[in-house]
């Protein structure tokens, strides 16, 4: 049974709850826009688990279900795999790749030390771009970019000029 509260002294019912068996619970805030389940209005059977959770979410009072985190829709795709099915990404990335290949070339004409401190960077035409970490590197590569020309030259590349930037870290 439920019955609205009265105030005190004041002759007037108390709009902001309802006590009952959950006297806790608010009304609906117009309760004669609310359809009854007979209707033929009245929302149909859950068919999935979302309808089902919206459905419990409903019967718990709430109007929609709380905010959470977005989640991924799809399948993920490895970054390679994307980039080739993108006409600009695919240029880039096979770019990139030649410029790796061209260090791994390096392997036998510098040191290992050396080498391992260098990072590929952009290849324009017949320039290529070398990355160094520091200019004492900068400067010890500078010695070798005859050879290195050469080599690359000679392995199928077409590198006229070498040019080096030192990374900002």
């Amino acid at each position: 049974m439920q019955r609205h509260r009265r105030h005190e002294g004041h002759g007037r019912v108390e709009q902001s709850f309802v006590e009952g068996d959950d006297f806790t619970r608010r009304r609906a805030h117009n309760p004669g826009m609310v359809k009854p389940a007979d209707t033929p209005f009245a929302d149909p059977k859950p068919t999935s688990a979302r309808d089902e959770a919206l459905a419990a979410y409903r019967a718990l009072g709430y109007n929609r279900p709380p905010q959470t985190k977005p989640t991924l829709r799809g399948r993920s795709v490895p970054v390679a795999q994307a980039a080739s099915h993108a006409p600009t990404l695919a240029h880039l990335s096979q770019l990139a790749q030649d410029s790796q290949q061209r260090l791994m070339a390096l392997k036998g004409l510098l040191p290992p030390p050396l080498l391992a401190s260098l990072q590929g960077g952009p290849i324009e035409g017949s320039d290529w771009c070398v990355l160094v970490p520091n200019s004492a590197v900068g400067a010890k590569l500078r010695q070798f970019l005859p050879a290195i020309a050469a080599h690359l030259r000679s392995k199928g590349w077409d590198v006229q000029t070498i040019r080096l930037k030192v990374r900002v870290r």
